[in-house]
């Protein structure tokens, strides 16, 4: 016999089951892990490359392959030379163009806030023994198609980027053509490599800590530099700092040393330094081997094992979930703090002309070695 639920009971149970999914829609919007980044396939499809040219740049160390039919440039009278500059080759194809830019300063590829990056696709890779970041994009509009394909290269002395860049009919089938020019770019890009004298991103595990026990920071301009001679090392040879941000608290004009008497950085070099002890008039130091269990730390600032790894806290131009670990730069800063620049535009437009945007989280925590933020709000403040 079938009983029925009373009026008020009913109401509770309408109640009950609004709370819960307003606290799911909730829960969805104030999480917003950064996306993941998925591994390039492999299996790149064959493609016979055996009468392919080979463009060899010595200056930068670099070389890389391309159909025997494209016709190649370093310049385009059409393009201004500002940006012509900063473009090594042009290869043109039948109906598409890839381009090589470059020499970028040298940085972590897989850094950056993507989350902030709105319709693309992101993909972290490895090419060669080398990291890529590869950033992709479609946009459609009334008449057109626009599609976009970068990847950044990172080198051991400088990053470049190789690019497809082109708008197609939205009545064509651009579908097909996008596959298969997508196809050849990605063949071009695997077969980018590093030559002798320029060593890969992912061959060097040159990495030493550098316990600083004294130092005249006053009578030293790039921290870098006088470490390279200190180290007797060529000059460029250290391309990155690392240091411990729960460990170094002081930031003075520039340096970040304090005025305690222990100090340890993290020097990637392509050179061997050999350990020991090195003083002058200006410091002492100590070089010593790394410990082993950092190293993913300090090559990936999202990198953690548990929580506790983790912070809130903001990183060169971004704010987010890291790693205790940072990059010691000199002479560097950014126009929007918190934002990298090539991501600012989505969110002035969110927030509207005469504001600032600024991202904020509450919550953190370590999924799949990852540190994750959570809580989102974006600050829009009065300049």
């Amino acid at each position: 016999m079938n009983k029925a639920i009373s009026t008020p009971i009913a109401i509770i149970i309408v109640l009950i089951v609004f709370t819960i999914s307003i606290g799911l829609i909730l829960l969805g919007y104030l999480y917003i892990p950064k996306p993941k980044y998925e591994p390039v396939s492999e299996e790149i499809e064959e493609m016979d490359i055996s009468n392919w040219e080979t463009y060899r740049n010595e200056e930068y160390g670099f070389e890389i392959k391309y159909p025997k039919e494209a016709e190649v440039s370093k310049s385009l009278p059409d393009v201004p030379l500002g940006l012509n500059e900063i473009t090594l080759l042009y290869i043109i194809l039948d109906d598409y163009m890839v381009k090589i830019a470059g020499p970028y300063e040298a940085s972590d590829v897989y850094g950056g806030n993507p989350e902030l990056e709105k319709n693309v696709i992101i993909t972290k890779t490895i090419i060669n023994n080398n990291k890529v970041l590869i950033r992709e994009k479609i946009t459609k509009t009334s008449a057109f198609v626009y599609y976009s394909k970068s990847a950044t290269i990172q080198g051991l002395n400088y990053n470049f980027l190789v690019n497809i860049q082109e708008m197609y009919d939205i009545n064509s089938d651009y579908q097909s053509k996008i596959k298969e020019q997508e196809k050849e770019f990605d063949r071009i890009l695997s077969t980018f490599k590093f030559i002798e004298g320029e060593k890969s991103s992912e061959e060097v595990e040159n990495i030493y800590k550098v316990d600083i026990k004294r130092l005249n920071k006053e009578n030293i301009e790039i921290l870098s530099y006088y470490l390279e001679d200190l180290f007797n090392l060529s000059h460029r040879a250290i391309y990155k700092i690392i240091y411990d941000v729960r460990e170094i608290k002081g930031v003075d004009e520039g340096f970040l040393f304090d005025d305690s008497n222990y100090h340890a950085l993290y020097i990637f070099s392509y050179q061997e330094i050999k350990l020991g002890s090195y003083e002058n008039e200006l410091a002492t130091v100590n070089v010593e081997n790394i410990d082993k269990h950092i190293i993913p730390y300090l090559k990936d600032f999202d990198y953690c094992r548990v929580k506790d790894d983790c912070s809130i806290r903001g990183l060169k131009c971004d704010q987010g979930a890291f790693n205790y670990y940072e990059w010691w730069e000199e002479g560097r800063g950014c126009e929007t703090p918190g934002f990298p620049e090539e991501n600012e535009e989505s969110l002035y437009d969110f927030c509207g002309e005469g504001k600032q945007p600024w991202v904020e989280y509450n919550d953190f925590d370590c999924i799949d070695n990852e540190c994750i933020a959570k809580g989102r709000t974006i600050h829009c403040n009065s300049y």
